[in-house]
């Protein structure tokens, strides 16, 4: 599929500065970006040569964890009705949405089987055609969901972690890799096993976000901590701790609470800016004026 201009280190988007992005996924088919909100519960489509956008989807959640389907025919995002929408609030609605990543067209949502008001799929990860794993970081729960059958299942229950965030791929197709914003990165088999990944001495990898896999090698996208950090790590052989922990990069200049982004190639493309930080307790964003379009940044892996 197609790649991102080689020459483009970073996107300065057109579109509103209350958009407030957090997932983001690459359509390689079609050469674009594609771009959920949090606030106007909608996606875009980003020109990565000139950072123009055009409407794709809308009418639904606010949107988080975003990703294209193996096949690379559907666009998923997980969505919650959160304070910080547009939006009425509707306490405990949160699933997965689904849409042709062709035409932008709305397929259905998938709602989660147990409603609790304080549910929030925040993230997911596909295991092969079949099987999806999500994350809930309002309530500490793993969902599977069986793309072949439409179907849910409980991984572990509510309370199994305080705020479980990305997913990536474990590198057997029975694992998964999460990151617990409270206690770091944990192996989950999806016989509901866990085992929390043992770091290097003095490394801290509590307060991660996005993760993602590349190889034998995590890549993590760390907000939760004062400096926030683009963080490597290398994954042991035996998969039961992280040998090394490389920081890629740390507070750029224009980041405003880096999120969520998606490997490219030998790139990793990620929200600089998401500005989840400018909500207040009741989930209002200050005048437009005061906030900034969303930017996209490149980061070039080193090679594995």
């Amino acid at each position: 599929g197609a790649l991102p201009p080689a020459d483009v280190d970073a996107i300065s988007t057109d579109l509103r500065a209350d958009f407030i992005p957090e997932g983001l996924a690459w359509d390689a088919e079609r050469g674009r970006f594609l771009l959920g909100s949090v606030h106007l519960r909608r996606v875009v489509s980003i020109d990565p040569a000139t950072g123009a956008s055009r409407p794709f989807a809308g009418g639904m959640d606010s949107l988080l964890g975003m990703h294209l389907s193996p096949d690379g025919q559907r666009l998923w995002a997980a969505g919650t009705s959160l304070p910080q929408g547009d939006a009425p609030v509707n306490p405990g609605r949160t699933g997965l949405w689904v849409m042709d990543a062709a035409t932008g067209r709305v397929l259905g949502r998938h709602g989660v089987p147990i409603r609790d008001e304080k549910g929030n799929l925040g993230d997911f990860t596909f295991l092969g055609e079949h099987t999806l794993i999500a994350s809930d970081s309002g309530t500490g729960a793993l969902w599977r969901y069986h793309l072949d059958e439409s179907r849910w299942s409980p991984l572990l229950p509510a309370g199994s972690f305080r705020s479980p965030q990305g997913l990536a791929p474990g590198r057997q197709a029975d694992a998964v890799y999460l990151a617990d914003y409270s206690t770091g990165i944990w192996r989950i088999g999806l016989d509901g096993s866990r085992t929390v990944l043992a770091p290097p001495e003095g490394a801290e990898l509590r307060g991660i976000d996005g993760l993602y896999r590349d190889g034998d090698r995590l890549v993590a996208i760390q907000n939760g901590t004062r400096v926030h950090r683009i963080l490597l790590l290398r994954l042991a052989a035996d998969a039961e701790r992280i040998d090394a922990v490389d920081v890629l990069a740390q507070a750029g200049e224009h980041w405003i609470e880096p999120t969520l982004g998606t490997i490219v190639g030998g790139d990793f493309w990620f929200v600089a800016n998401s500005q989840w930080n400018r909500f207040d307790a009741e989930g209002r964003l200050p005048p437009v004026e005061q906030l900034v379009p969303p930017r996209i940044e490149r980061l070039r892996l080193p090679p594995r």
